[in-house]
């Protein structure tokens, strides 16, 4: 008698191998899915430094030589401005940044005791010919420590008066075009330049191992103030956590 040798798999080995090699392909498919939002979360942190990073930068770099502003505010009857560029403002809510150019009076003669009155003396106030909207990265948003998405203002202005650069920050809707908006986030005369900002950056809903959160330094006055930071790093800073 002869006997037939078996070939090929058995119904049973076909499905292990397909359940095994499907838990395999769904691992990947997992991990690289993770990575990638690790990934993009990270950029769009990056990406949201960066964006305050310039506001410092273009505040540093004004330079003022009576040019028109393009603002029916700052026209003179010879049809030259009147006005200064001070610096500029950031306007953060949720996942949406709105920048304006913030502009002031020329003053021909200036008795500021102090570099704050004289920001205030010149009336400062957005341009309405020079703003900007843009979204964060990857439907990110950003928040304040405690989960508040009230509206964040940074304002960041050169004094005339000595060329020192000043931050300012507050979370409240100040209508931003209503006269005397951005005046009133300058402090008095005599108060000192702001303390440490922290501002968080929710991954909406990616999977990431961490919150990180973008940190405007005390008395940030240039862009080098602008750092990323772990919940751990806030933690040792002994900052409220993201």
């Amino acid at each position: 008698m002869t006997s037939r040798r078996r070939v090929g798999f058995t119904i049973i080995e076909v499905m292990l191998f397909l359940g095994i090699g499907g838990l395999l392909v769904m691992g990947i498919l997992v991990g690289a899915g993770t990575s990638l939002s690790r990934q993009r979360y990270k950029d769009s942190v990056a990406t949201f430094q960066s964006d305050i990073q310039q506001l410092f930068e273009d505040a540093v770099a004004v330079q003022n030589g009576r040019q028109d502003s393009g603002d029916a505010s700052c026209t003179g009857s010879a049809g030259a401005s009147q006005c200064v560029i001070l610096g500029g403002l950031m306007v953060i809510n949720g996942s949406t940044i709105q920048r304006y150019r913030v502009i002031g009076d020329d003053l021909r003669s200036d008795s500021s005791s102090d570099d704050l009155t004289a920001l205030r003396a010149r009336n400062p106030r957005v341009s309405q010919q020079d703003m900007s909207t843009s979204e964060i990265r990857w439907g990110a948003t950003a928040y304040t420590p405690g989960g508040s998405t009230t509206q964040l203002n940074i304002l960041v202005l050169r004094s005339p008066r000595s060329g020192a650069t000043f931050t300012f920050t507050r979370q409240q809707a100040i209508g931003v075009t209503a006269s005397g908006a951005v005046r009133n986030l300058i402090p008095a005369s005599g108060s000192t330049n702001m303390d440490s900002r922290t501002i968080c950056v929710n991954p909406s809903g990616w999977t990431t191992t961490e919150r990180l959160a973008v940190v405007i330094g005390p008395s940030a006055n240039s862009a080098s103030a602008i750092d990323v930071k772990s919940n751990e790093m806030l933690q040792q800073d002994g900052a409220t956590q993201c």
